[in-house]
């Protein structure tokens, strides 16, 4: 067992230069975090908008059904959720920005880093 983990180990060490080599500085490496970011943001959003929806037609089409229709509403509590959590991960994003430089809008990540 340890010397298997020795070689996962000394095997992941070996490709450190290849994903570092493509971060040279804090700016590409920050512009990469904040566009990944973004781009998970926007995939979320959609699924907890779809699931918001999905939980308002099960709510709508099953009002005998007292199960059904209390899990519509679970579901539709939770896409709600979601969904403020995504828009203030996205605002402090935009802060952020903001904060240290020029911002030109959610798809955009054009930041001015101060020089040291």
């Amino acid at each position: 067992m340890k010397k298997n983990m020795l070689l996962f180990f000394i095997g992941s060490l070996s490709f450190v230069p290849f994903a570092v080599s493509g971060f040279t500085t804090l700016g590409t490496t920050l512009d990469m975090f904040l566009s990944v970011t973004l781009s998970l943001i926007n995939i979320f959003g959609t699924l907890a908008f779809v699931a918001f929806f999905y939980g308002l037609a099960l709510f709508l089409l099953n009002q005998e059904d007292k199960n059904a229709n209390e899990k519509g509403k679970n579901i539709m509590v939770w896409g709600v959720v979601a969904l403020f959590v995504l828009i203030t991960i996205w605002g402090i994003i935009g802060f952020m920005q903001n904060t240290l430089g020029n911002y030109d809008g959610p798809q955009g990540v054009n930041i001015v880093y101060p020089r040291v």
